[in-house]
């Protein structure tokens, strides 16, 4: 009788990053600056993915414990890693060498296909409660869209473990338009980077999050309930991501309104200010709008502009 069915619904679209100093300034700069130098653009890795989960499962009515599997519909990949990448422009730019050791992988380019892979996804939440600090705590541990995606075999790779010496492209007519333009299949043939067709398997970005509530419990009129102050880690699985860490302090105003301010740091951004408001409207839906970067939303310093909004349905 404490348990019942669960059922959820995500779509998921992912961007991570991570590169050296000397990418960031060779892609903005040029190799200019890297004249008879060797310019470190390893490791770097980047990866963008689509997709959407369906899942169902049981979770405990009181606590919130729960546990889900499902099917993941994966619409999109683009990803690649270079464990090196060191490359020297010549004097004058008379030649380049590049010692390059990466992978790159893409689904299927074909536009009007909404599936171009499946797989299987497990998410599990787990919740309790216990005494200490002087008061009642919530503890509560989670792992997000943990699995995989089977990508079709039309999907694209290159992969590549060696030297490169490259003296440019000759061109035999200066007036010749076509011969002038270097497009991306030239530059391929030219360094020796040609595609591969052929399925493949990639993990999710899984995301894993712990949180512990503490201090006077609030509770709303749609029985949302929070306690005062909310410490939370997270990480999720992706390039450029640095594990996340929040301080929140949470209050009720008339039972119908429930304010946050708090701080955090890491994932994709530093040091930042959040505050948000929360409004029950009735007993069934619950109404949430957020600033996750309060500084960078009234400074010209700061990095980040971001405005969140939620709606729920509660009963």
């Amino acid at each position: 009788e404490n348990w019942m069915p669960r059922i959820s619904l995500s779509h998921r679209d992912l961007l991570g990053i991570r590169f050296t100093k000397d990418a960031y300034d060779l892609t903005f700069f040029g190799n200019a600056p890297f004249e008879d130098r060797v310019a470190n653009l390893g490791p770097s890795a980047f990866e963008q993915v689509t997709f959407q989960t369906l899942a169902f499962g049981m979770e405990h009515r009181t606590t919130g414990t729960f546990l889900e599997a499902g099917v993941v519909n994966g619409m999109h990949l683009n990803t690649g890693k270079l464990n090196q990448a060191d490359l020297y422009t010549a004097p004058d730019g008379r030649f380049l060498n590049l010692e390059l050791d990466g992978h790159y992988e893409r689904s299927d380019t074909a536009e009007n296909q909404l599936s171009k892979g499946l797989g299987l996804v497990i998410n599990l939440q787990w919740s309790h409660r216990f005494h200490g600090l002087g008061g009642v705590q919530k503890l509560t541990c989670s792992a997000t869209d943990v699995g995989f995606v089977v990508w079709g075999p039309r999907s694209l790779s290159a992969s590549k473990d060696s030297s490169i010496h490259f003296e440019g492209m000759r061109v035999e007519n200066i007036m010749d338009l076509e011969g002038l333009i270097l497009d991306e299949h030239r530059l391929q043939d030219s360094l020796g980077l040609g595609y591969s067709p052929g399925g493949t398997t990639k993990l999710l970005p899984a995301r894993f999050a712990a949180e512990l509530q503490f201090g006077p419990l609030l509770t709303l009129r749609s029985a949302r309930q929070q306690q005062a102050f909310v410490v939370s880690v997270d990480q999720l699985v992706l390039p450029g991501h640095l594990p996340h860490a929040s301080l929140r302090w949470n209050t009720a105003l008339f039972h119908v309104l429930m304010a946050t301010v708090g701080v955090s740091n890491g994932g994709s951004g530093g040091l930042r200010a959040q505050t948000g408001l929360e409004a029950a409207i009735g007993q069934h839906l619950q109404l949430g709008v957020a600033l996750p970067n309060v500084i960078g939303l009234f400074s010209d310093q700061a990095n980040g502009k971001a405005l969140a909004g939620r709606l729920e349905v509660c009963w």
